[in-house]
């Protein structure tokens, strides 16, 4: 008899030796096992290995969790072929499994009405009602065996059978097919529980015992280190079960006490947080400094899902670590040590996105399959041994009395130099680091405190950084190469060889003295302020031409070995975002000890302040830094309002109306000044109209007040201002703006969309500055307690929904009161929990406050949420008409930038984007696990499915592997379809290069190669080390060429890449956050304006890009040209602007440099920086002697740093400057190096 098993589930070595069992008593069973992500990773082939094992199968065991889209649709056709008498899903991931049950008579096609639809956004399903139902029917069944009672009964024992699973009971759940289905005359036994959920399991005796046994079997003192492991019940208990073993004696040999603690299977998975704390509490006082989790998931309702709460609840408790043992339930040890990715894909999700979510750190794989059927469990003896050092690390770390704590405080100069240091997104180090030592020597460490001034001034007149040029090193801190060589020559010889290939043998050339390298920092008592070092570019620019993932170099591997092994630091604290250690060289997700990040930080707990706006970098921290991430404010916002000149023209704009109501004969006049007045301001305008409406945005528009401080909280004023911006948009509430206009009769929209018109008598521009203010007033009174008043304060018609509004309101004030992020700060570094809470952009997703919280990223599996997807697809529609109005056609295909960044803080728009170009829906009725995709019909669409080249970054490949999978699916899905060419511009692109590219031809997303997260662009930039924009387009392409799908991992395909780029004839890229414009972040020149040169290089033409801002209250399309208009106009020459950072002294200075590197950077890549751009950046803070001179005081090396760009922006033909401003820029110039060398002598 043939029996196929078609299994998720690995490690199936039981049910070989139930069937060998079976086998010897003379039931002949010839048993094939496919296991499902061997499939999935055979590609095509695994169709045919299907076909043919289903094809004379008696009897089909099916588990199956989360299927993908082939075998959805492949496995019904193949089981309908089969002459299977039993077909039997045990775990199932889709519905459409679920139809395939076959026993006798019954089918599955029972359920198909049974199926409810949920929501899209739905993260959990509550499957009670389903176990209870299945209990009922095992009673019924039992009572009255007929018809489809019998076979439900027989098939939910037999689910039973193999959840519970050992060798017994599958003996027995194929005893029981044999019998009621085969006729074989057998006698099989009820299902067992072999091993109690609930229980501790002993891994010396093999036995299940109560806590209190346990404790005294062992004879275990309590308050000593102890460490619980929660492992499996049920199927996957023998495959937890020789890590647990392993990490059992490992820690006992550290001197910690172990308890393992048996979790729950199937449903009893949402008992998992009460079984781990009546064995992790005894008499109301916790007894663990730490929690392993062996399992997948998060804590509460494994793979179904369940509400956070109570793991939350448990962990505040505990108070302690939540660890993430890391097993590669379905991976072999063989793959991920030859596989870049490590982990596999899946994985990411299950295995690490999942538990990040309770606060899981440090996902190190411990163990995986073995490559022989039997799929054994094992472990990774050098990966397990590094899991239980760091463990025992943090748990000593905690036990640690704080005075006799050594920290290492790394702040990063990078790009290095003198008017760089600490350099961190929105954050003033300087002054974060003087609150975070006070606060420390408050908490008893023994430190000394230095003012944010002195600390910074011995740091430079020391030349205590990287690469200093006007200071020479001053007494550092050095390594000696003798105690370097000795740590190099015990690395692995794989990255030892990297190392030495990429820069030479030790000591290299970077910062090194005397033969011995340097480590840039100060010991303030048992506090070490480092700099992190360089990434050794800019001193060595050659290494840009040859290396697209270059290691660290010797000077950097030393920083790290010398705060490990000389400096002996019990924790390493990274502040701000963000340093190199984590993008450096090697897997993706689930290092080996081979990948550099991993070699750099050892074994040293690791804590990361980040900024709360950006969870995609921060997720590579933590999983590739092994970070435990806190999360920091953003600094206050306010409105950008109008200066100078701009008022004026503001004010003549008024002095226009009233003319033409009032003094016709002076209308030519009042347009004359303000012709003037705008060409004075190179403001461009069609309409006086449109000049209006830019003015009005330019007021309103959104900006960061300079730097956030560690710590800081908003006050009064700056927290009415955040809510009511907050308040501006549809949430959960309605938009306040909205329900006060809608009580006026007025369309808050249309007053949004058309400033200028007149309604009643007034602009509307006029009439929203109401509406704000009105906001303001509200939101200001709720805060004062006096919320009846705000709301009888309101119109009648607003009044119904003001309530909830005010609670709202009420809500995310205290949270932003809760902001407590020293107070966090110092419960990581004494190895507490810290409740987790998604990061993001906090006027967008005003959920990721409080900070100071443990930060992670947004739920794959939700992205796109149904609200992203919609709008993504609007996005799409509007991109493609406004193409269409200018070129009359559409366009052939669209480029696309798509990162991680923007992914987890929009929840997906690109991806709506991306799949409505394509003509394709999103379909996701039956939980966050089943994502399908249905083809929307041509004459739905009503216009041709445009091809799509999607250009991501690293951090989108390691954090959406799944989002790859489906726009490769729906790329394929698209290109399949029998339509007319011009119709369907992939299939068209598909056939023209098809004979060319073969089964290539349909990959359509592109990014680094693998370990690489970037290209060299920014490199490039930073250091001048660029000689054409020709050369930016080729290293761009060198760098972006892999291509990326279901089954395709970083094949470089430079030829393709290029074909397709020919075919785009636009680009775009959504913009997410409000602290971040086109200016803000050198990643926007990087791949949105790399990817435009390179289009524009290839096809020897201009190509539009079109900047997609969804922070707004209705998205706003711009051409890039305007995009970098509007940014440099409210940003970067805005007084206010300009001032609120440079109240951070030297730390704003740098921001004003780092945003004029980037304007130059995007004059480069784009061809849309205007010549004016220039002239006013020079105006504004180096002809400006006052402002200059404000900022030579506080950081004269930046001073010196804008001069040099703008002498740059000039030789490259950027800037069209006059004689007399070029000889004024030298002047200032060479005072300000004068000033700098004889400060550095």
């Amino acid at each position: 008899m043939e029996l196929c098993v078609i299994s998720t589930k690995t490690s199936l070595e039981p049910l070989l030796e139930a069937v060998e069992e079976l086998n010897e008593q003379g039931i002949a069973l010839n048993l094939k096992l496919l296991y499902t992500h061997q499939l999935d990773e055979a590609g095509e082939a695994s169709r045919q290995e299907l076909s043919e094992a289903l094809e004379n199968a008696d009897i089909v065991v099916i588990d199956l969790r989360t299927p993908t889209s082939w075998f959805v649709k492949e496995l019904p056709k193949a089981i309908n072929a089969s002459k299977a008498k039993v077909v039997l899903p045990l775990v199932v991931g889709s519905p459409s499994i679920l139809k395939l049950l076959r026993l006798g008579s019954f089918s599955g096609k029972f359920f198909e009405s049974k199926a409810k639809e949920v929501d899209m956004d739905v993260e959990y399903l509550d499957l009670s009602k389903v176990w209870m139902m299945m209990e009922l029917t095992k009673k019924a069944g039992k009572a009255l065996p007929l018809g489809p009672l019998k076979h439900l009964r027989n098939w939910s024992k037999c689910i039973d059978y193999w959840t519970l699973h050992g060798k017994r009971n599958l003996k027995n759940m194929l005893l029981v097919i044999l019998k009621e289905y085969f006729n074989l005359e057998v006698s099989p036994e009820e299902p067992i529980l072999e091993v109690p959920p609930g229980s501790v399991w002993d891994p010396i005796d093999g036995a299940c015992k109560r806590l209190e046994e346990y404790v005294s079997h062992h004879k275990l003192d309590l308050a000593k280190p102890t460490v619980a492991l929660l492992l499996y019940a049920g199927m996957h208990f023998d495959q937890c079960r020789p890590i647990a073993e392993r990490l059992f004696m490992e820690l006992r040999r550290e001197g910690i006490n172990v308890i393992p603690v048996v979790g729950g299977a199937a449903k009893e998975l949402r008992g998992n947080v009460e079984m781990l704390k009546q064995n992790t509490v005894v008499s109301g006082k916790p007894v663990v400094d730490a929690v392993v989790n062996l399992q997948w998931f998060r804590l509460v309702g494994g793979p179904y899902g369940g509400p956070p709460e109570p793991t939350y609840n448990l962990f505040n408790e505990l108070n302690c670590l939540l660890f993430n043992g890391l097993i590669m339930y379905m991976r072999e040890v063989s793959k991920w040590e030859k596989d870049p990715r490590g982990i596999a894909p899946v994985e990411v999700v299950t295995a690490v996105a999942l538990p990040e979510a309770d606060g899981a750190i440090e996902p190190i794989p411990t163990a995986g399959l073995s490559d022989d059927l039997r799929k054994r469990m094992t472990v990774i003896d050098e990966r397990l041994a590094r899991r239980v050092e760091r463990i025992s690390r943090w748990v000593r770390l905690r036990r640690k009395p704080v005075e006799d704590r050594r920290l290492a405080l790394i702040i990063y100069n990078y790009p290095p130099g003198e008017h760089n240091v600490g350099s961190a997104t929105y954050l003033d180090v300087f002054a974060s680091l003087e609150a975070l030592m006070r606060r420390l020597k408050e908490e008893g460490y023994e430190l000394e405190v230095l003012p944010k001034e002195e600390l910074k001034e011995l740091l430079l007149s020391r030349g205590l950084i990287n690469s200093p040029q006007w200071t020479a090193f001053k007494d550092p801190i050095k390594l000696s190469l003798n105690m370097y060589e000795d740590y190099l020559a015990k690395l692995p010889s794989e990255a030892r060889l990297r190392l030495v290939e990429a820069w030479g043998e030790p000591p290299g050339n970077v910062n090194v003295i005397e033969g011995d390298l340097v480590i840039p920092g100060v010991v303030l008592g048992n506090l070490f302020i480092g700099v992190q070092p360089s990434r050794g570019v800019h001193e060595e620019v050659d290494k840009l031409y040859h290396s697209k993932d270059l290691p660290p170099h010797h000077q950097y591997v030393a920083f790290y070995q010398w705060i490990d092994k000389v400096f002996k630091a019990d924790v390493v604290v990274h502040l701000g975002t963000h340093g190199t250690l984590e993008f450096m060289p090697g897997k993706e997700v689930g290092l080996s000890g081979k990948c550099f990040p991993d070699l750099l930080i050892g074994n040293m707990p690791h804590l990361y302040v980040y900024h709360v706006t950006n969870p995609s970098e921060m997720t590579i921290a933590k999983r590739r830094g092994y970070a435990y991430t806190i999360t920091h404010g953003s600094p206050p916002f306010t409105k950008a309002d109008l200066y100078e000149d701009y008022v004026e023209l503001e004010e003549l704009l008024h002095e226009l109306k009233e003319a033409e109501a009032q003094d016709p004969e002076r209308v030519s006049v009042v347009k004359r000044l303000i012709e003037d007045r705008c060409s004075k301001l190179s403001l461009a305008y069609s309409s006086l109209d449109e000049l209006y409406d830019k003015l009005f945005e330019m007021r309103r528009s959104i900006i960061p007040k300079g730097l956030h401080v560690l710590g800081e909280r908003w006050s009064d004023e700056e927290l009415v201002d955040y809510l009511a911006f907050v308040l501006r948009y549809d949430r959960e509430v309605r938009s306040l703006h909205r329900v006060l206009a809608e009580a006026k009769g007025l369309d808050y929209d249309e007053l949004l969309e058309k400033p200028h018109t007149v309604i009643n008598g007034r602009r509307a521009a006029e009439l929203v500055n109401e509406l704000e203010e009105g906001a303001r007033s509200f939101v200001a009174m709720v805060l004062s307690g006096k919320s009846d008043q705000a709301i009888r304060g309101l119109p009648r018609g607003a009044r119904r929904e003001a309530k909830q509004i005010a609670d709202f309101v009420k809500d995310l004030a205290s949270r932003v009161g809760a902001c407590d992020e020293l107070s966090s700060v110092v419960k990581a570094l004494n190895g507490e929990y810290v409740q987790p809470r998604v990061a993001g952009d906090p006027l967008r997703t005003p959920e990721a406050l409080p900070t100071g919280s443990h930060g992670y990223g947004f739920d794959p599996r939700l992205t796109p949420s149904k609200a992203a997807y919609l709008r993504g697809a609007k996005i799409a529609e509007d991109t493609l008409k406004l193409y269409k109005e200018k070129d009359g056609r559409y366009p052939e295909a669209v480029g696309v930038v798509l990162w991680g960044f923007e992914t987890m803080g929009t929840r997906g728009e690109t991806i709506g984007q991306i799949l409505q170009l394509l003509g394709v829906r999103l379909v996701r009725k039956h939980g966050p696990w089943s994502s399908d995709l249905e083809v929307i019909p041509l004459e739905e669409l009503g216009r041709p499915r445009i091809d799509v080249v999607v250009t991501i970054c690293g951090i989108f490949r390691d954090t959406f592997p799944n989002l790859i999978t489906l726009i490769d699916r729906a790329v394929r899905l698209v290109a399949s379809l029998e339509e007319p060419p011009e119709a369907n511009y992939v299939r068209k692109h598909l056939l023209e290069a098809q004979e060319v590219y073969g089964a290539d031809s349909t990959i359509r997303v592109f990014g680094p190669k693998d370990g690489a997260y970037n290209t060299r662009l920014t490199d490039m930039v930073e250091s001048s080390a660029w000689r054409s924009e020709e050369e930016l387009a080729k290293t761009y392409i060198e760098d972006m060429m892999y291509g990326y799908g279901e089954n395709v991992e970083a094949k470089p395909l430079n030829e393709l890449f290029r074909s397709l780029l020919s075919k785009v004839d636009l680009v775009s890229q959504v913009r997410y956050a409000h602290e971040y414009e086109v200016i803000d972040l050198d990643h926007y020149y990087e791949f949105l304006g790399g990817l435009k040169k390179a289009v524009e290089d290839i096809k020897g033409g201009k190509v539009d890009a079109v900047w997609i801002d969804t922070t707004l209250e209705k998205v706003k399309l711009r051409g890039l040209s305007e995009a970098i208009d509007h940014a440099v106009r409210t940003r970067l020459l805005n007084p206010k602007w300009a001032n609120a950072m440079l109240e951070h002294g030297y730390d704003g200075a740098r921001e004003v440099v780092k945003r004029v590197e980037y304007v130059l950077g995007l004059a480069a890549t784009t061809g849309e920086v205007p010549s004016w751009v220039w002239d006013k950046i020079a105006e504004r803070y180096l002809f400006d002697e006052k402002l200059r001179e404000r900022m030579i005081e506080e950081n004269p090396w930046a001073v010196h740093e804008i001069a040099k760009r703008l002498y740059e922006a000039y030789a490259r033909g950027y800037w069209k400057v006059k004689e007399d401003v070029l000889r004024k820029l030298k002047d200032i110039s060479s005072e300000i190096e004068g000033l700098l060398e004889e400060k550095g002598g």
